[in-house]
């Protein structure tokens, strides 16, 4: 089911990836990557070989906040654009862009229901990816 908690946690994930340069469990195959996901604790830094490169407290705080398993224990994303994290940025044009960016996001929770049978057909179209991290 698509809502904004599984948008919540996917902005982790990617925030992950954007950092490290690889998704969590990237050495793994796609079938071990899914089950230590569900099954294990969720991804984080620690996930990752220990690196030079060290995320700041708060950027830790953000992605630990995020990557929660259970959808209902997931902030709002007001509450994701308020953390120290975001909210303490001083570029504007950066701030601007992240608010462009979330305004864009459809509330599907608020949709009709063919409409939102739609949005999430439209979504299931374009996520068929095959992983491949060789």
């Amino acid at each position: 089911l698509l809502t904004a908690q599984a948008d919540i946690w996917s902005l982790g994930i990617t925030a992950l990836e954007l950092y490290k340069g690889f998704p969590p469990y990237a050495h793994c195959e796609p079938m071990e990557a899914i089950i230590r996901t569900c099954q294990g604790d969720p991804p984080s830094f620690d996930t990752y070989s220990p690196s030079a490169r060290v995320p700041s407290w708060y950027f830790r705080n953000w992605v630990k906040m995020v990557l929660k398993k259970n959808p209902d224990s997931r902030p709002s994303i007001d509450a994701v654009l308020h953390h120290h994290f975001l909210s303490a940025m001083t570029d504007e044009e950066g701030r601007g862009l992240l608010r462009h960016f979330v305004a864009g996001i459809p509330d599907l929770d608020a949709m009709e229901p063919e409409a939102k049978e739609t949005a999430e057909e439209g979504a299931a179209e374009t996520t068929a990816v095959r992983w491949r991290f060789e």
